[in-house]
């Protein structure tokens, strides 16, 4: 039975990340805090596009919403 850990990374534009052989990652949530909307890039493929006024970083004063919760279209990275 596989095991499971909750993991909260923030993840850096422009930096490609590689799960390790024995782990895979189910991102539940996104979200952004730069200026231009961005894509994660999931195995080659791009998702759609991530804007902070939609799916901010952090919840703020100005922005209630926080993290965009993906619920049943969560993306997976195995390695």
């Amino acid at each position: 039975m596989p095991l499971y850990y909750p993991l909260r990374k923030t993840i850096t534009v422009g930096t490609t990340y590689q799960a390790p052989p024995d782990i895979g990652y189910i991102i539940e949530k996104i979200g952004t805090d730069a200026g231009s909307d961005i894509k994660l890039v999931v195995d080659g493929r791009p998702t759609g596009p991530v804007i902070a006024d939609i799916a901010p970083l952090h919840k703020t004063g100005s922005n209630l919403l926080g993290p965009l919760q993906l619920g049943e279209k969560y993306y997976v990275i195995e390695s």
